[in-house]
């Protein structure tokens, strides 16, 4: 349970109508309409549907790439590595092989998990 202690006030974030929930939600509902973990900005822009515009986005969450992150997808371009999560990422995959994992298993549990990074990352 959550108590008023163990909120964190924050005023430094862009002005938006639409709450962090609503943003994300949209962007997930998207990414299911459209079977993307990845949509480019371009295409958000196109869909109907959408309640905000890219550009909203990048203003509220500081780039396109952290906007997809905070909802659970994907970014391709742009991006910092972080390379302990890459190492972290492979070992756990290993753990769940229980031996190096292929290529094909390593991009499977990459997509799984949802990770920022595809395997040919580790190329």
């Amino acid at each position: 349970m959550m108590t008023s202690d163990d909120f964190i006030f924050r005023i430094d974030r862009s002005r938006s109508q639409f709450s962090r929930l609503e943003l994300e939600g949209c962007l997930r509902k998207f990414a299911e309409a459209t079977g993307s973990l990845s949509p480019a900005m371009r295409d958000f822009d196109k869909w109907p549907d959408r309640i905000a515009t890219s550009d909203t986005y990048r203003r509220y969450y500081g780039s396109w790439g952290k906007a997809l992150q905070a909802a659970g997808l994907r970014t391709i371009r742009g991006m910092k590595l972080d390379p302990k999560a890459m190492v972290e990422a492979f070992k756990a995959c290993w753990k769940e092989y229980q031996s190096v994992p292929s290529q094909r298993q390593l991009a499977a549990y990459l997509e799984r998990g949802k990770y920022p990074f595809r395997y040919k990352t580790y190329l």
